[in-house]
C-alpha cells in the first residue's frame, strides 16, 4: 500500500505538472477554448486533483473499497491513455504535414463522384492505399492507383440508392475519380455523419461564391494538419510539451534517473 500511494501521488504530481505547463502555453480563451486543449487540460487536472474522469469515481471507489493498488493501477491507466494519444495525434500530424500537398480535398470538403454520381463528405484521406487497389472496379483506367491518394467519404445516401441500389455508409475513393460538389448541390443527407462534431460552414468564398463545407472537430483538423486558426503555433506546441515530457519521464524511469532529472521532482 505505501508503494501504491506513492504511485498515486508522483501520477497526481505528474498530470499537475502537465496541466500547470498547458495553461501557461496556451494563455489566450480562445486557445484554452480548442476542444484537443480543453479536453486534455479537464482530463489532467481529474488525475491530478484525484477525481479522475468523473467527479463521482473517488466516491464510488471508497464505496466499494478498492484497493489502494487498483486505485493507483487505475491513475496510471489514465495517465498513460493520455501519453499515447498525445504521440498518436503528434505523429499523424508529422506524417500528414509531409503528405498534405498531393491532397486536393481537405476534411469536410463536399465532393462527388465522377463515375457514379453520387456526392459525399470526405472525412479522412491516405496519400497511398493501405491495401491492393488494382482490381477494384473504377481504377482500371486509371494508371498507377497504388501511388495516389485515397478519400474516406461519407455518401449522400439518396444518391447511393441510385448508383448502387442501396444505401452505404463510407465510401473510398481515389483523387482522380472526385470533384468539388457544384455549390448549387452542396445540401446532402448524410445520416452517417456525426453532425455534433462536423458542423455546416455556409460562409461565402472569395467572390462571394457560395462554398459550403463543413468543419471537422478539432482533433481532426490537428491530426490532419489542417488549419487551427491565429493560435495554431501554441496549440502545437502544448502538444509538442507533452510528448516531450512523457518521453523524458519514460527514459528517466527506464535509466533509474527519475527522482534526479525529471522536472517532476525539481
Amino acid at each position: 500500500d505505501e508503494i501504491a500511494s506513492a504511485v498515486i501521488g508522483a501520477v497526481r504530481d505528474f498530470a499537475g505538472h502537465l496541466h500547470k505547463n498547458i495553461l501557461e502555453i496556451t494563455p489566450s480563451p480562445e486557445t484554452r477554448g480548442n476542444t484537443v486543449i480543453s479536453s486534455l487540460r479537464e482530463r489532467l487536472l481529474a488525475i491530478s486533483s484525484g477525481t479522475l474522469t468523473d467527479p463521482n469515481d473517488v466516491a464510488s471507489l471508497m464505496t466499494d473499497n478498492m484497493s489502494v493498488t487498483s486505485l493507483a493501477a487505475m491513475h496510471l491507466q489514465q495517465v498513460l491513455e493520455i501519453g499515447l494519444e498525445v504521440s498518436e495525434m503528434s505523429w499523424q500530424r508529422h506524417i500528414a504535414l509531409k503528405d498534405k500537398e498531393k491532397i486536393r480535398f481537405p476534411l469536410g470538403t463536399i465532393v462527388r463522384h465522377k463515375k457514379y454520381g453520387f456526392r459525399g463528405i470526405v472525412v479522412a484521406w491516405d496519400p497511398t492505399p493501405s491495401v491492393d487497389v488494382t482490381r477494384w472496379d473504377g481504377l482500371q483506367d486509371i494508371q498507377n492507383p497504388m501511388e495516389k491518394p485515397f478519400y474516406h467519404v461519407v455518401p449522400d445516401q439518396n444518391d447511393c440508392v441510385k448508383a448502387f441500389g442501396g444505401e452505404r455508409s463510407f465510401r473510398c475513393v481515389i483523387d482522380d475519380n472526385l470533384e468539388l460538389c457544384p455549390s448549387d448541390q452542396s445540401i446532402i443527407d448524410v445520416p452517417n455523419l456525426d453532425t455534433d462534431e462536423w458542423t455546416l460552414n455556409t460562409e461565402e468564398g472569395p467572390g462571394a461564391q457560395l462554398e459550403w463545407r463543413y468543419d471537422p472537430p478539432d482533433v481532426l483538423k490537428f491530426k490532419y494538419a489542417e488549419s487551427l486558426g491565429p493560435d495554431e503555433d501554441s496549440i502545437v506546441s502544448a502538444i509538442e510539451f507533452i510528448k516531450r515530457e512523457f518521453a523524458s519521464l519514460h527514459l528517466a524511469s527506464r535509466d533509474g534517473g527519475l527522482a534526479q532529472s525529471h522536472p517532476l521532482y525539481s
